[in-house]
Parts: structure tokens; sequence; C-alpha cells
């Protein structure tokens, strides 16, 4: 997974047809701290069909801690 720190955002990711997951490790989270994890698709100026789904896990990778498909109101996902 692309390692990822507090306070970044990820930008101009793009998925192609044979890639259908990307996973991201976060750095320097600790408990108490607020994670928001969003995608931005149907929402752009020229929107996009995909559907995205986000999933949170714990460090472990295998506990987890949220997930969603679709925020209210769009097909763009938010944790």
């Amino acid at each position: 997974p692309a390692a990822l720190t507090a306070e970044q955002t990820v930008a101009g990711r793009n998925l192609s047809s044979d890639k259908r997951e990307d996973w991201f490790s976060l750095a320097g989270v600790r408990a108490g701290d607020t994670l928001v994890v969003e995608t931005f698709a149907s929402r752009l100026e020229l929107a996009s069909p995909l559907n995205t789904v986000v999933t949170v896990y714990r460090a472990d990778g295998v506990t987890e801690i949220g997930s969603n498909g679709d925020a209210p109101g769009t097909m763009d996902s938010r944790v």
C-alpha cells in the first residue's frame, strides 16, 4: 500500500479496469484522532460514473473500523 501521513490529501488517483482496488496505509494516526476518508467521482465537474466503496481497517489489516459505499446524496464514499 501507498504510505500516507495525517493531513495528507491524495488527488488525481485514477483507477484502471485492470486494477479495481487501491490500498493506503496511514502513519501517525493515534487513538482519539479523527480521520475522514472521502472519494470524489460523481461530484467532479466532469462527473465520473465510478461508484466507489471505502473501507477503513485497523493496523492488523483485518479488523474493519468503518465502511461506506454511498454518502448521502451521492455515489461517492465517505467514512
